[in-house]
């Protein structure tokens, strides 16, 4: 939350908001949403819409958080994951 909002109402309701434990607990999680976020917009085309309509644009966005899931799914089952690892090979 920016401080534009607690600064110009001192006594509204983002100070509470931002003073709550929930707030505080959620702050702790965003991380890792907005890395998926990220990931989305990064590797698999989410930052740019590839038709125009919205019904089109919210294809394209269920079918890259389907890929998302189902990449989650594989390293939980399988322990593999789609990004390979550098692995460095000795010559003997």
């Amino acid at each position: 939350m920016n401080a534009y909002r607690t600064q110009k109402y001192p006594d509204g309701l983002w100070v509470d908001i931002k003073g709550s434990e929930e707030y505080r607990q959620g702050q702790k999680e965003r991380y890792r949403i907005e890395q998926k976020n990220a990931e989305a917009k990064r590797w698999h085309g989410l930052g740019r819409c590839r038709y125009l309509g919205w019904a089109k644009y919210a294809v394209q966005a269920l079918m890259t958080a389907l890929v998302l899931n189902v990449k989650r799914m594989v390293l939980l089952l399988c322990g593999v994951r789609f990004r390979g690892v550098a692995v460095s090979v000795a010559k003997a």
